[in-house]
């Protein structure tokens, strides 16, 4: 059974010296070149290959100087494995009994002197539920939560639960229906269990000499004790983010800064200043927002050195020095792809070995390994330019680094979100920078205007780029050649989403415009509250392509027909609404989704059909309308069919029909500096490979990453997951989440043939726009006032 875990890197050193530090002899930090020369040594990344059987959660260097995994295998549950030769091979050692091979586990932490331990949660019996509330109910009253436990214990061997072993009990403290256990276990795998109480649920990490220490998520770092289970010491009962141990100093990492405390005798140290400024650049967070690794992952070296890893690099201190030396650089890795978090970390014989987890939950483990043959930093540069940050685009440039070590990808954006600049700002700095010969080489032209940098002759023709990928892989050539004109291709879209209206198949097949649209929203709760409040947003990917003149002027009388159109549907639903209806409209005006903005801030676009999923399966709405992004979202849907039989999916169709969402859309400017790396990037980003990784929102755009996209079930003979409604009353739903069959999944795939019309993505357009649509719906001007204000806005741009 795979195991979507945190396992943070469990060892870390023993003596540090407290003198200043000068820059030392580390492998990967480069001798300084001779004026004229090229400084040579560079740590290069590769893949260690696992065995195939397991999920690894943790990787340590043991004592006898090993490299050594623990990971959820298939059929045996928890396995132990050791590399003599670096990851080269790999020899099990042992593996925990058979009681634990459906066992969940919380955490699980390798020690390097031998063994290891994780946290368990199971599903309580009937008695042991009930015997988990006398515990709760005796701390309660003593406030000594062993007694209580104790007290269990007798509960449980009253009500004739079977007894373990002398050396094993199989009591925990409990939450509700869960019951934990901290289960201690040798190298070969023979375990211990010992109740755990429910408040120290966390994580749990070894120090290189073998202690556990544990910090829990309601606050407390404790030394535990391996024999029994119970607390030996307690460090701090603090909160903390993440923490890492280096020798006898357990390293507290808090939302503002680093607390250093010798656990051996809980006595706080002091700042150690040039690691907690290292640390803490930038505004650095490091709350684990997820089960499938953490932000930071720290280790140490042979000799004692601080090692840690985060998306930045690899970077090495000696405590109380006063030089943080970055090792690895993360732009130059796979470390620095944004959707990567860290599960583990050793270091072996100078080199670097890193357990990551990415946005598929596929755990790698990297290994760093000096090459004083290479550059220290690539020989080409290759600058790529989106108006705002991209996550996709970040982690192809990771990708593609790998794949060409010597190119070094530098990824610029036009708007920060903090800076107040806008987006007609950006593009007037990049116009003038392109004009002045200094624009990048590849354009990410999402919320741009494709064709008035084609029609001014900016970009190159991509025809022979994607013709390469067409034949050798397959492109949908609906997506892949609607920006061709006059024979030339001068973008092309990487992925993309479908416009749809999804829920009962009698109402959604009757929208074909505004009318239609407003006689279901004058049906009080058959429409979305979130579509309804925003519903200019909603529509407007679907209508704004009508709008462009061929001189690409606005139609005033297509835009006026947008404008009349969103009013009346508004208004007609605000006159017939429920009660209901405008307690959630009221939540989205207040709540954490009060701005189409804050949306986009979690990756998510705000006509994503993700958020009215679980709409659909409560019945709080029967039509959703939005953009269908991804082939999880799309299971979902399927799932409500199946639950209550009325979830379909069909096109919409407004002012345009047919229309599909671009992501990534790939330019490559004719003033590039070498336009054959820039060809090389577009490829990258076309092809099988590089469509494969996780790449953000939007399907693939290539046959062969589509196909297994839509059709190689993710969730496995286990199922999917399930998602339940926050109201646990008479309205309560669950929804598990199934596989879409292969009739469903053809039929998405016929879907995704059919459409044909890009939608608008230009920026300042948009903006424009929907600022006079929430002026207009507010009442605070008219139709037409709207439509001249849009009008004259937009051509005092045009003439800029």
């Amino acid at each position: 059974m795979r195991q979507d875990l945190k396992a943070f890197l469990k060892k870390l050193c023993a003596g540090m010296t407290a003198a200043c530090m000068m820059v030392s002899i580390i492998p990967g930090i480069p001798v300084t070149a001779e004026e004229g020369d090229t400084a040579m040594g560079r740590y290069l990344e590769s893949d260690i290959t696992i065995p195939e059987s397991i999920y690894p959660l943790d990787v340590v260097r043991t004592k006898e100087g090993t490299l050594r995994i623990v990971g959820q295998d298939t059929e045996e549950g928890v396995t132990i494995w050791d590399s003599s030769d670096e990851g080269a091979t790999w020899e099990k050692r042992g593996a925990l009994p058979e009681e634990y091979a459906e066992t969940y586990f919380l955490d699980i932490a390798l020690n390097p002197e031998g063994g290891g331990a994780g946290i368990t949660m199971e599903e309580a019996s009937g008695e042991a539920a009930e015997a988990s509330g006398e515990v709760d109910e005796a701390a309660e009253a003593s406030g000594e939560a062993a007694e209580a436990s104790g007290e269990a214990g007798e509960v449980a061997e009253a009500s004739g639960e079977e007894e373990a072993s002398s050396d094993e009990s199989i009591v925990s403290t409990s939450i509700g229906s869960y019951e934990y256990s901290l289960v201690c276990f040798d190298t070969e795998g023979n375990a211990q269990r010992f109740p755990f109480p429910s408040e120290l649920i966390g994580y749990i990490q070894f120090s290189q000499s073998g202690e556990l220490l544990q910090y829990s998520f309601s606050g407390g770092v404790h030394v535990l004790d391996q024999d029994t289970g119970a607390i030996a010491s307690t460090i701090t009962e603090s909160n903390v983010d993440t923490m890492g141990i280096c020798g006898n100093e357990a390293l507290l990492l808090t939302e503002t800064e680093l607390q250093r405390y010798d656990f051996t005798t809980g006595e706080p140290l002091i700042r150690d200043e040039a690691l907690d400024d290292a640390l803490y650049a930038d505004g650095t967070n490091y709350m684990n927002v997820t089960s499938l690794g953490g932000p930071i992952v720290m280790t140490q070296d042979e000799e004692g050195r601080l090692y840690y890893a985060t998306q930045k690099g690899i970077f090495s201190h000696v405590m109380e020095g006063s030089v943080v030396e970055q090792v690895v650089d993360g732009e130059l890795s796979s470390l620095g792809d944004p959707s990567t978090y860290f599960m583990g970390f050793a270091v072996l014989n100078q080199s670097f070995y890193v357990l990551t987890v990415g946005g598929t939950a596929e755990a790698k483990l990297l290994k760093y390994e000096y090459n004083a043959d290479v550059p220290s930093t690539p020989g080409q540069e290759l600058t790529v330019y989106s108006l705002r940050e991209n996550d996709s685009i970040r982690q192809a440039a990771v990708l593609f680094q790998k794949k060409y070590p010597d190119v070094y990808v530098n990824y610029k954006t036009g708007m920060s979100g903090t800076d107040g600049v806008t987006a007609s700002d950006a593009l007037r700095t990049l116009n003038t920078d392109i004009l002045a010969g200094n624009g990048p080489d590849v354009l990410i032209l999402d919320e741009m205007s494709v064709e008035t940098y084609a029609k001014q002759g900016l970009l190159m023709d991509l025809s022979s780029v994607v013709a390469e990928i067409q034949d050798s892989e397959g492109l949908l050539e609906n997506i892949s050649e609607v920006y061709r004109s006059d024979e030339l291709l001068p973008a092309v879209p990487s992925r993309f989403g479908m416009l749809m209206a999804v829920g009962d198949p009698e109402l959604i097949n009757t929208i074909d415009g505004f009318d239609s649209l407003a006689e279901l929203a004058a049906q009080g709760d058959v429409m979305n509250p979130y579509d309804m409040f925003n519903i200019g947003e909603i529509l407007y990917r679907s209508c704004a392509g009508s709008w462009k003149n061929e001189d690409n002027t606005i139609n005033q009388e297509k835009l006026a027909e947008f404008v009349r159109g969103v009013k009346y549907v508004y208004d007609t639903y605000q006159e017939n609404k429920s009660e209901k209806a405008a307690e959630e409209i009221e939540m989205y005006i207040n709540g954490i989704y009060s701005s189409w903005d804050s949306m986009e801030e979690y990756g998510v676009p705000g006509d994503d059909l993700a958020m009215g999923i679980m709409d659909l399966a409560t019945g709080a709405c029967q039509v959703k309308l939005g953009s269908l992004n991804d082939i999880i979202d799309y299971s979902g849907l399927v799932s409500v069919n199946k639950l209550n039989g009325a979830c379909h999916e069909t096109l919409l169709s407004m002012q345009q029909s047919n229309v599909f969402r671009p992501f990534g859309v790939l330019g490559v400017l004719n003033t590039a500096k070498n336009t054959e790396t820039a060809c090389n990037f577009i490829k990258y980003m076309l092809s099988e490979e590089g469509q494969s990784q996780s790449q953000g929102r939007g399907f693939p755009v290539n046959v062969k990453a589509f196909e297994a996209k839509i059709y190689t079930d993710q969730f496995g003979e286990g199922g999917g997951f399930s998602v339940s409604s926050s109201d646990g009353g008479e309205d309560y739903v669950e929804l598990s989440y199934v596989w879409p069959t292969k009739e469903e999944s053809d039929a998405l795939y016929e879907m995704a043939k059919q459409v044909n019309t890009c939608a608008d993505i230009e920026r300042v357009q948009h903006d424009v726009v929907m600022e006079e649509i929430d002026r207009c719906i507010s009442g605070e001007i008219s139709e037409d006032e709207a439509v001249n204000v849009i009008l004259q806005k937009i051509n005092l741009y045009l003439a800029e």
